[in-house]
């Protein structure tokens, strides 16, 4: 058992018919995010987390975590926890690819939230002026690259969490429900999903396409 690799180790979790659901999944995961090589693997957790695997997407170009399992899980609830989390995984990258305007519109109503909530505090408004979204490769898929105006100011900011915006939850309760976190980032000067944050310089790495709001 000690010389199976993350790939058989993660298999042999697996029963026969749940193998193959995860097979199609993740085959048309990878036809999304084209990519190469798709498969799940299993590694193993240490320190406190020891007795349990980290299960991940696996590609040639990267991975992606999927769900930390406990090795004392039956066969069938593993099979089961996988399907699962897959599914989520396809659904979030078909509606981040099939329809970038969803974002947008999302944003936009985020955008609205945080500067309701942020200005009052004394917090400067922001403008979502452009986007761009991940589309394949990497660690990276489905991330948006966010240019937003801010008194004259164009931030780069990188959205790593859709999941709100794709499954459509009304981001007013979602704010309602918890109170801004001002003292987040030194200096913040903004709002942004409820958190303060402060101007940087970054930039919009090279390769990354950009479409302006009133494109949407």
């Amino acid at each position: 058992m000690a010389n199976l690799t993350e790939r058989q180790r993660a298999e042999n979790r697996f029963t026969k018919t749940g193998l193959e659901t995860i097979n199609a999944l993740v085959s048309d995961i990878a036809e999304l995010l084209q990519v190469n090589n798709a498969h799940i693997a299993a590694s193993t957790c240490t320190g406190a987390w020891k007795g349990s695997f980290d299960y991940s997407l696996t590609y040639d170009e990267g991975a992606i975590f999927i769900k930390n399992i406990g090795n004392h899980r039956t066969n069938s609830s593993i099979t089961g926890s996988i399907i699962f989390g897959l599914e989520e995984l396809r659904s979030q990258y078909a509606k981040v690819f099939l329809s970038p305007s969803r974002i947008m519109h999302a944003l936009i109503k985020r955008e609205k939230v945080d500067n309701a909530r942020g200005v009052p505090k004394g917090f400067m408004p922001y403008t979502v002026k452009r986007i761009g979204i991940v589309t394949k490769g990497r660690n990276y898929a489905g991330w948006a690259y966010l240019i937003l105006d801010i008194a004259g100011h164009e931030q780069f900011f990188i959205e790593t969490n859709l999941k709100y915006e794709i499954l459509g939850v009304e981001l007013d309760k979602l704010a309602d429900a918890r109170e801004i976190r001002d003292r987040h980032a030194e200096n913040a000067c903004y709002i942004y999903n409820g958190y303060g944050h402060a101007l940087s310089g970054w930039s919009v790495p090279e390769g990354v396409t950009l479409i302006s709001r009133e494109s949407y």
